[in-house]
């Protein structure tokens, strides 16, 4: 770490593009993962250590923010260890929660579908310095399903439609380079038989 400096982006040349895979399950991030030259080694060197966990504080990290929070704070703050392998793949797993807004349509309550999304992406960075990527699949664009929901607690109240993912990039006013972001649509539906039982027929 002697000539490390996390400000600067983990590249040989300025020309080179990290690329940064992003997943998501349900209940939190579940990795964030890029590579960096700098922590290469060779496991046979240092006794067969393949890899390490250092304070993410100290390595560079990709300026992830999620573009349409609720709740004033745009990136990753929590403080917490990335592994770092013998190859320079930096893995990175924040526990965050976030807040994010949905625009809600309860024209057909309780039998109605609600819409999502959790839209990422780098505030500083543009496409061809960090290229961001889908963490299961490095070249899809669309997946139609997005999200891990291998810790997921089913509820009571919602039933998932579909959960698709989407990579855009775009070119805003501001700036000629193309930026990128991933989009994560969570697509619910009320369940009825829940206000049927527990509201409805109370009433009635």
């Amino acid at each position: 770490m002697s000539n490390y400096n996390k400000n600067v982006r983990p590249v040989r040349n300025n020309s080179d593009v990290v690329t940064v895979k992003l997943g998501l399950k349900l209940i939190q991030i579940a990795d964030v993962e890029w590579q960096d030259f700098s922590f290469i080694w060779s496991p046979e060197e240092f006794d067969g250590v393949e890899y390490i966990q250092m304070p993410s504080d100290l390595i560079w990290k990709p300026d992830l923010v999620l573009y349409n929070n609720a709740d004033g704070d745009y990136q990753i703050t929590t403080r917490s260890k990335a592994q770092i392998r013998y190859d320079g793949t930096v893995i990175w797993n924040p526990p965050m929660i976030y807040k994010s807004y949905c625009a809600i349509n309860i024209a057909y309550y309780p039998f109605d579908i609600q819409n999502c999304t959790l839209k990422f992406g780098t505030w500083t960075y543009h496409g061809r310095l960090v290229n961001l990527q889908f963490l299961t699949d490095n070249e899809s664009t669309v997946l139609e399903r997005g999200w891990d929901l291998e810790d997921y607690v089913p509820s009571i109240e919602w039933e998932i439609l579909s959960l698709p993912a989407i990579r855009h990039e775009i070119v805003y006013a501001c700036c000629v380079e193309v930026y990128l972001d991933l989009t994560f649509v969570c697509i619910v539906q009320r369940k009825p038989l829940f206000y049927i039982v527990n509201l409805i027929v109370p009433c009635i």
